[in-house]
């Protein structure tokens, strides 16, 4: 049963796959990972430091190239994995239903699709949060299996590698882990697991980089953006949420009642850690005075959540049923039917909804492979690709991207390594517009091009979401826009 439901969860998201992340952090990433084949300097950053992240990201990129559309590879494998490790969590429970409504929820749940189609570390420490999990739960059933906490603080570990904010449900796994019989040595070898491979980490940092003390003190040489607030202000900042976190937070608030009535401590554990990791949310600052959180209070930084929110929602709407199915179990058939039919009507139901909602008017994977094809045949042809948002910012930030993402790895050699081309800036109607090229062009010659809206690439990237629209300008003065696999005409 469980294969149909991964694929029909794997159909629903490639054809509801949101274009790729423009705001820089996917991009850079996918070009650092590109760059390990080549002879370029390493380079210590936040980003690069996700080696859980990027690891399984370069494994996809040597089987499948480096093409863009493959940036989705790692997320799309990641998510679908959060399938089976949910139904064996569903199992150890004893409650496949949760497991059921669980999956409904990720797959309906637009921040969760929107995690599964980018580069971005949410998705990937989701998966090892709900790794360690299982394991944890697996031990509360059979407590005399130890090695379990082991490989639970291995998977938390992995969850470090891509996001530092793990560190916030690290108290949530041990008050989960002491609850279960209650002795200190269980949670030390969780937690001293962890501790211990973050020390290696640091140990390495301070051997083979110059930051002494690892990869916090990296990304606080990188998170210097962070706005001072006030003690209520760290409060407020949860109004910042979209509208379907308040409604997921206040389902969880709700289910919270029917757990804690369970006696099972391994039913507690996913409550334990959405509780644990809410609380670092709000209260993780790095300044006392003045106030300032630890980082900046972003969306994406809550998807490791939704999968124990929707586990501790499936398990309270599972008890509920369980009590109205006793009730009526002498009086009804449907309460005799086989649990598998209406889950696998449930989610059919829930993949038509979610195609219905979040399909887009042109598959993400066919306008990234179209611009991936206009974009290199312009940069080949020495033809300039100009950035035409308003803010010079976004112009360059958009020029980055597209060298870091879209360009191909033969038209960015040089002497071994990858070269970035040095943007070139230009004036035409009254406003300032950088360019690439990949040959130096003089800035006239770019803004006469702007001028006759002829012979250039517009490129920009949308400010109310992060992607990219490309525009050719092409006419008689270029004979067209010819590369070796597209042919654009005016």
């Amino acid at each position: 049963m469980l294969a149909p439901w991964l694929l029909a969860t794997l159909g629903v998201r490639l054809w509801t796959l949101r274009s790729m992340d423009m705001g820089g952090d996917a991009a850079f990433k996918w070009f650092f990972i590109r760059s390990w084949r080549a002879d370029n300097p390493w380079v210590y950053d936040h980003h690069t430091a996700r080696f859980a992240v990027n690891i399984p990201a370069w494994v996809f990129q040597q089987l499948l190239g480096s093409h863009p559309n493959v940036m989705y590879a790692a997320p799309l494998f990641f998510s679908l994995l959060q399938i089976p490790w949910l139904y064996a969590i569903g199992l150890r429970l004893g409650s496949v239903a949760a497991a059921v409504i669980a999956s409904i929820g990720l797959l309906l749940f637009e921040s969760n699709l929107i995690a599964s189609s980018q580069l971005l570390p949410g998705i990937f420490q989701a998966t090892y949060l709900l790794a360690a999990l299982h394991a944890l739960i697996v031990f509360a059933g059979e407590p005399s299996r130890g090695r379990w906490l082991l490989f639970a603080g291995g998977c938390l570990f992995a969850a470090y590698l891509s996001l530092v904010t793990t560190v916030y449900f690290l108290p949530g796994v041990a008050l989960g882990v002491w609850g279960v019989r209650r002795k200190l040595l269980d949670v030390l070898r969780v937690c001293g697991v962890f501790v211990g491979l973050v020390l290696l980490e640091t140990c390495a940092y301070a051997l083979w980089s110059p930051f002494r003390y690892g990869q916090f003190q990296i990304i606080a040489r990188t998170h210097t953006n962070v706005e001072p607030t006030t003690f209520f202000g760290l409060f407020s900042r949860f109004a910042e949420l979209p509208l379907e976190w308040h409604i997921a937070i206040g389902l969880w608030l709700a289910s919270c009642a029917a757990l804690l009535q369970l006696r099972s401590p391994a039913a507690r554990l996913p409550f334990c850690l959405v509780a644990s990791g809410l609380f670092g949310m709000a209260f993780g600052i790095k300044h006392l005075d003045p106030l300032v959180p630890a980082l900046n209070f972003r969306t994406r930084y809550f998807d490791p959540l939704m999968p124990p929110i929707a586990l501790c929602i499936g398990l309270a709407l599972g008890v509920a049923v369980q009590r109205v199915g006793r009730r009526f179990a002498s009086r009804s058939r449907v309460s005799k039917l086989p649990a598998w039919p209406i889950a696998a009507g449930a989610y059919a139901v829930a993949c038509a909804l979610a195609l219905v909602c979040y399909r887009l008017p042109e598959p993400a994977l066919l306008t990234q492979h179209r611009q991936w094809q206009l974009l290199n045949a312009a940069y080949a042809q020495d033809l300039p690709i100009v950035g035409v948002n308003r803010s010079e910012h976004s112009q360059r930030k958009t020029l980055r991207c597209v060298q870091w993402a879209f360009l191909r790895d033969d038209l960015l050699l040089d002497q071994g390594a990858l070269k970035l081309t040095k943007l070139g800036k230009s004036q035409a109607r009254g406003h300032h517009y950088y360019f690439l090229a990949r040959s130096a062009q003089a800035a006239d010659a770019v803004s006469q091009a702007i001028k006759r809206r002829a012979c250039f690439l517009g490129v920009a990237r949308r400010e109310t979401e992060p992607r990219l629209d490309v525009k050719v300008h092409a006419g008689p003065q270029c004979e067209g826009l010819r590369g070796d696999a597209v042919s654009v005409r005016p």
